[in-house]
């Protein structure tokens, strides 16, 4: 699952008005009524007059670096959680540090007015990352004084000892699989397995403690957020590092045994816990290193498959009485698996709950009983479900003759099973935490760097397309901004003021660092050519803040003698910050035409406030 993070700090785009034909000379002689009367006929509303413009805000927060991670690098500041966001649409880095671990550092942080809710990274030297959730405002964040579960793969507590004090186990039931019954290719072989009878299983039924408020939140945001209800999240899973062959854990061996945990949710889909049951299959690599991939697929589907869970004994089955908020996700019980040799086990075989190092464990949901319709035994291995992907109306989910139907999520040092029981292909339906002696899986995301964007008119009666002059900036580490002039939609001899690095100076003016003359439109006419931003890396003190007045770029229009800085409250929007890698208007094209929600924003500031994030596709530079 490889996900894609923007380093947040800033993308500034500056954007000098439209100083085309139609902008004629605009100096002292302008009064604020000119402006405000331009104001109204373009974009046809009145602005708030509380309306700053702003769309962040800076804020500070301390940061410990105690996650349980070896090689602890740096710390980051996040937008959403890195996990799982795979189609570039993911978190962006606010800010980050150098860091040991253990130590504890102060970030300055620019946080889009947008969002309430952010994450604290802990990232090591090869990219794996351990996240907590904090609130805008709060003034420190740890990872191990308050996870009491953040132990790498550590059992849940007292489950050693439940399970070491348990009997030994034996087969106790043997049934057909869906697929022998119905005949399907490679499973004429394929028995099903369970402990005991049902009142005997219940007695391997472990109760834990519930997670805390945190953990809960944390479950949600890293599940949820990955894999959002009722979305096709089947390309994130085609995109997963833990892939059909790839989707095996390695025993460890060793004295502690292998756990199953349900994350339960109330989310409207609990029958689909309630109708199914978990198995498990097991094989050495030197089993199958000899085989050709066709005969590895007979292989596995002939393997004997043993019960894992049998949801029907689980708190799912009542989840609804348990006072459970919308789309809250708790874990409560706990499932040891068993090894039960090798073989074709008969009725009294007896089983260990420590597994030996170097098996392979795969997974089988078995769909069997609320929705009777979708009977079906579906595999982590996509290789297994070219029948049951393609029977009655599991078929409606559209998936391939080789596509998963369980997949895995490694976040947090946590080792999540998510499974699509039915046909909508969110991957949500069943969840459950694996822990104990598996080699862990781990998610290492891409981190690239965000951008914050500055849009200015520089005109006092301009058109408001926002395309003159546009800068991106971005945070490179606490005191390294790199600034990029990447656009000049403007006709007039402008200068870029208060960045004074390098190319990108106080004196140089914008067309000839392009090597054009003033008539030459610059990356803002789509089909005129492109051309490669000027750009320029500048040191800058920790408390640095793209909102600071004092450190944010301006223009200068010598033609018409003016200055044109970040708009203030009550003043017309010639001077914007916006966050993200924003997408400027085309030549001439009005903001408010380019973003439907401008107009509602302007006139109430508490309004559409990520407006930002929903252009007009077809009027903006791309």
């Amino acid at each position: 699952m490889r996900k894609i993070f923007v380093l947040g700090a800033a993308s500034i785009l500056f954007f000098a008005s439209c100083s085309k034909e139609k902008d004629l000379y605009q100096g002292s002689q302008v009064s604020d009524e000119q402006i405000k009367e331009n104001v109204q006929n373009v974009f046809g509303v009145k602005f708030a007059d509380n309306q700053d413009w702003s769309t962040a805000v800076k804020s500070s927060i301390s940061i410990t670096a105690d996650a349980d991670l070896t090689d602890i690098v740096k710390v980051q500041i996040l937008t959403l959680s890195p996990f799982g966001n795979g189609d570039g649409n993911g978190a962006t880095v606010l800010n980050e540090a150098e860091v040991t671990k253990g130590q504890t550092v102060e970030l300055v942080y620019d946080a889009p007015l947008s969002q309430k809710t952010f994450y604290a990274a802990c990232v090591t030297k090869d990219g794996q990352y351990f996240i907590k959730n904090f609130a805008l405002g709060d003034s420190k964040v740890s990872f191990n004084s308050t996870n009491k579960q953040a132990r790498r793969r550590a059992l849940p507590e007292g489950v050693a000892e439940k399970v070491n004090a348990l009997p030994t186990p034996t087969i106790g039931l043997i049934e057909n699989s869906f697929a022998k019954d119905r005949n399907w290719e490679g499973f004429d072989n394929c028995l099903l397995y369970q402990i005991g009878d049902r009142e005997t299983y219940k007695d391997y039924i472990m109760n834990l403690d519930d997670y805390d408020e945190a953990n809960k939140t944390l479950l949600k945001d890293i599940i949820l957020t990955y894999l959002p209800n009722k979305v096709s999240n089947i390309e994130k899973i085609r995109g997963s590092a833990y892939y059909n062959e790839k989707s095996y854990p390695i025993t460890t061996g060793g004295e502690d045994p292998i756990v199953l945990s349900p994350i339960y949710k109330d989310d409207g889909g609990w029958k689909e816990v309630e109708g199914c049951d978990l198995y498990y299959y097991y094989f050495k690599k030197e089993d199958i290193d000899w085989m050709t991939e066709a005969e590895q697929v007979a292989y596995f589907k002939s393997l004997p498959k043993y019960k894992a869970i049998d949801l029907m004994n689980s708190v799912g089955k009542n989840e609804k009485s348990t006072g459970m908020a919308d789309k809250e996700l708790k874990k409560e019980t706990a499932y040891a698996l068993i090894y039960w040799g090798e073989g074709i086990p008969t009725v009294g075989t007896e089983g260990t709950f420590v597994f030996p190092a170097g098996y392979y464990i795969g997974f089988m949901l078995r769909n069997h009983d609320a929705y009777k319709k979708h009977w079906g035994e579906m595999y982590c291995d996509g290789r297994l479900n070219k029948e049951v992907n393609h029977y009655g109306d599991l078929a409606s989910a559209k998936l391939g003759d080789t596509e998963p139907r369980i997949a895995w999520l490694a976040a947090n040092n946590k080792m999540f099973v998510c499974c699509e029981s039915g046909t909508d292909r969110d991957f949500n339906d069943v969840v459950f935490e694996i822990e104990g002696a598996v080699e862990p899986f781990v998610d290492m995301p891409v981190v690239e760097a965000n951008s914050y964007s500055y849009c200015f008119e520089d005109t006092q009666l301009g058109d408001y397309d926002m395309n003159d002059v546009v800068i991106k900036a971005k945070r490179l580490s606490q005191t390294t901004i790199e600034y990029s002039i990447v656009a000049c939609g403007a006709h007039d001899e402008i200068y870029v003021k208060n960045i004074n690095q390098g190319a990108i100076n106080d004196n140089a003016e914008v067309h000839s660092l392009f090597k054009v003359d003033q008539n030459t439109f610059v990356n803002t006419v789509v089909g005129a050519g492109t051309y490669k931003p000027i750009t320029v890396k500048k040191t800058v003190s920790k408390t640095f803040s793209f909102t600071d007045p004092n450190s944010q770029p301006y223009l200068y229009n010598k033609t018409k003698d003016l200055e044109v800085r970040i708009a203030k409250a009550g003043e017309d929007p010639h001077g914007i910050m916006i966050p993200n890698d924003f997408l400027y208007p085309k030549e001439q094209v009005c903001i408010k035409n380019a973003y439907s929600e401008f107009n509602n924003w302007g006139q109430n500031p508490i309004n559409s406030t990520n407006w930002y994030e929903n252009p007009n596709e077809s009027q903006v530079y791309q």
